[in-house]
């Protein structure tokens, strides 16, 4: 007795620690369960015993259940003890378990026995396995090269669509058959048996390409690739074979081979280099990314910051624009800049980075561009555009000249025959002299769009300039002009010639605007302007202050919304023999006073041009001397390469009442400037060109005369209007500065307040 309580015990044990659920039922009820079962679907053992075993079975499977307990009963053998069920855990989750179940005596009557063991894990993978075949199935028949496997004796053992389709069969026609037996030709069927016997004797894959007939008649080729499947022992019992219709491709390489050449160079125009980079380096390399970076080999790239190889001052513009994308904030970025080789040169790229996923983590793919060759092309293309620009120029200015030439011809041919009518002569050369000076203009118009032309500023009323340009444009025309000056107008500081070509383009534009004629109203008053200005915000100056307002307002056909914006733009014109450069022109010069320009206009209506000009409370000096000629004494020396100026400003100078002297070149000035102070008959003023070609120029030739007399007195002539020694003389030890051409009068003035300064002025 002893030893069978001994062994129950030991049987309980074994039960009761069992890894698989074990439980006793009886009329449905639970009577035992073991911990593991309890533990299998989340219950303790006492929330278990006496429950209905219906509770813990999935709905679908308790009818199931109960009928083999039925038939159990009935019969033992009548139904399998061991199959799958499913339970229901505590919490609603399905368990998967495999069931051994079989009828014992319990307590005298009859009991089921069940042991449970939880095959969830294996009922997943499974599943997934199935999916995964079926995914590998479906993703197998929608490729479309031929994918087929070979017995021993070259018999089909399985064939995608696509072989199907290729030979109008069905899959279960061509598996188990050879290709003799699906009717392809001997030749063929030679050629593959001798690959197939590659693959059965060395056991490595084979690629080749055939010629193959098709049942459409047609030969075409494909790129076989046949590879080796093996059994446990290393023995080759099959092959799988890949075949793709590569006859397409060949034609399309056929007539890239020929053509090859031809496209060489375009070719060569578009090389794409390829890398893969994280946050810290970079991870892939093509072989075009290591060429452009003259690396040995892809692998010398790899594992290093792809800014390693970017130049210095593009670093850190790279690093923010790179985690812009890695950061997937931009889908796509363009980044300009240039490679550092390891050879030390540069190259010219475009990166384009684009947010990518690389081995499941975040990845930035970056496209680089070599565009050097094009930033060459854009360059030369650039001169090209500059060259037609000058074209355009060129002819605008030759157009005017040949306006102002005409006047001075004409005049000169006039003033001929009236050679016995002084008067009349005076007034032909008075024209001549207007004709000149609009000439000037003209050449300061050039200097001021091409290089900036900064102005020469004296502080003067505008009045004057005003009505000078009104009375120049209107004259012959058919347009009248209102004109409303304020009687307390402030000064302001300005070039004369150039607001006065300002005032003359607006104004002739305006009566251009109307060939039929009408009226022109100018207006000039003062205005402060701050942010309460009651004044069209639009058209206003930015900077507050005083400011002088010139209004121009034509009623001509008026300025279209969309040419707005363009007509302070470079050579645009809407006039066919305009040059563009009119407007173009008068917003440089107002801008280089400190000013501004704006323009409104209403189609069918007018425009008005709106001109502020900083203006100021100073004083204007009171002079009378610019409205005659001014006579001197002195000794003076003129400095210039062009013997006929040499000579016409000697005549000037003669006529003037001055002592005149000459040199040709900075030296020769030097040496007579030195040689007439140690004869006790010092010059008391030089005028000297700028520019002497192959010689030495102003600048260089005052820095040597002041080195031997500090007090030296020079005057600066020029007709390179832009350089700074002409509007800053001051800055370079000149004490004046005259801008060629001049007339006697200008000179007269220039020379009187030159030559008669009790010092030198810095």
């Amino acid at each position: 007795m002893a030893h069978l309580q001994e062994k129950c015990c030991f049987v309980y044990n074994i039960v009761e620690q069992a890894n698989d659920g074990i439980v006793i039922a009886q009329d449905s009820v639970f009577k035992y369960v073991n911990p593991k079962f309890a533990e299998m679907l989340g219950y303790s053992v006492d929330e278990l015993l006496e429950t209905s075993i219906q509770s813990c079975i999935h709905p679908d499977a308790v009818a199931l259940v109960l009928e083999r307990q039925r038939q159990r009963l009935a019969t033992p053998d009548a139904c399998p003890s061991v199959y799958e069920n499913v339970l229901k855990h505590k919490n609603g989750r399905d368990i998967h378990v495999e069931v051994n179940a079989r009828v014992i005596p319990y307590q005298g009557l009859p009991a089921f026995l069940a042991v449970f063991r939880d095959i969830s894990a294996r009922k997943q993978t499974e599943e997934a396995l199935q999916a995964s075949e079926e995914q590998y199935r479906t993703l197998v028949n929608s490729i479309p090269d031929f994918i087929y496997c070979l017995d021993r004796e070259g018999r089909h053992t399985a064939v995608n669509q696509s072989v199907c389709q290729a030979l109008g069969l069905e899959a279960h026609d061509i598996i188990g058959k050879n290709h003799y037996e699906l009717g392809f030709p001997d030749k063929i069927i030679r050629q593959w048996k001798k690959l197939n016997r590659q693959v059965f004797i060395k056991g490595t894959v084979v690629k080749a390409e055939t010629q193959t007939p098709m049942p459409d008649g047609a030969i075409h080729t494909y790129e076989i690739v046949l590879i080796p499947v093996f059994n446990k022992k290393g023995i080759v019992t099959s092959i799988q074979g890949i075949s793709r219709d590569i006859t397409e491709g060949k034609k399309m390489l056929l007539a890239l081979r020929e053509s090859e050449e031809h496209f060489r160079q375009i070719v060569e125009l578009l090389p794409v280099a390829l890398f893969i980079h994280d946050g810290g380096e970079i991870l892939f390399a093509n072989t075009a990314a290591f060429k452009l970076i003259d690396m040995d080999e892809p692998q010398s790239l790899l594992n290093k910051p792809i800014k390693n190889f970017l130049h210095h001052k593009h670093k850190k513009a790279f690093t923010q624009t790179f985690q812009q994308v890695l950061s997937k904030k931009v889908n796509t970025k363009t980044f300009i800049t240039k490679f550092v080789s390891t050879l030390g040169t540069t190259v010219d790229v475009e990166l384009i980075l684009s947010p990518f996923t690389y081995q499941d983590n975040p990845a930035v793919q970056i496209v680089a561009f070599d565009i050097s060759k094009i930033k060459k092309m854009e360059e030369d293309m650039s001169i090209a555009d500059k060259l037609e620009s000058i074209g355009i120029l060129a002819g605008g200015i030759a157009h005017d000249f040949n306006n102002y030439l005409a006047t001075l011809l004409g005049n000169i041919s006039l003033a001929k025959l009236y050679i016995n009518s002084p008067e009349r002569i005076y007034e032909k050369l008075d024209n001549m002299e207007k004709a000149s000076l609009r000439a000037k203009y003209l050449t300061q118009q050039f200097f001021t769009f091409a290089k900036g032309g900064t102005p020469v500023r004296e502080l003067m009323r505008i009045d004057n300039i005003i009505t000078d340009s009104i009375n120049f444009a209107l004259s012959g025309s058919n347009v009248r002009c209102q004109l409303s000056l304020a009687e307390d107008l402030q000064a302001v500081e300005i070039d004369k010639g150039q607001i006065g070509q300002v005032l003359d383009n607006i104004i002739i534009n305006a009566i251009q605007a109307m060939p039929h004629g009408g009226n022109i109203w100018v207006k000039a008053e003062n205005i402060y302007i701050n942010n309460e200005h009651l004044y069209n915000e639009h058209i206003m100056p930015t900077p507050e202050g005083n400011y002088v307002s010139i209004s121009i307002t034509d009623e001509g056909m008026g300025i279209p919304e969309q040419l707005k914006q363009k007509i302070f733009d470079p050579f645009f014109t809407t006039k066919p023999r305009g040059s563009g450069l009119g407007l173009a022109t008068a917003y440089s010069i107002i801008k280089n006073h400190q000013g501004t320009i704006k323009v409104e206009s209403e189609v069918g209506v007018g425009t008005t041009f709106h001109i502020f000009l900083p203006s100021s409370c100073k004083p204007v000096p009171t002079s009378t001397a610019e409205d005659s000629i001014i006579y001197g004494t002195g000794k003076i020396l003129v400095m210039d390469d062009d013997g006929e100026l040499r000579r016409t400003m000697g005549e000037m100078l003669s006529t003037l009442g001055y002592e005149v002297h000459f040199a040709e070149d900075g030296s020769r000035t030097v040496a007579l400037y030195r040689n007439a102070k140690k004869t006790n008959r010092p010059f008391d003023l030089v005028v000297m060109d700028l520019t002497i070609p192959g010689g030495m120029g102003g600048k260089h030739t005052l820095k040597k005369l002041l080195k031997s007399d500090p007090a030296a007195k020079a005057i600066v002539i020029s007709g390179y209007h832009d350089d700074p020694a002409i509007s800053n003389f001051k800055k370079y030890g000149f004490i004046s500065a005259m801008r060629k051409p001049f007339s006697l009068k200008e000179l007269s003035i220039v020379m009187d307040q030159a030559i008669n300064l009790s010092g030198r002025q810095k």
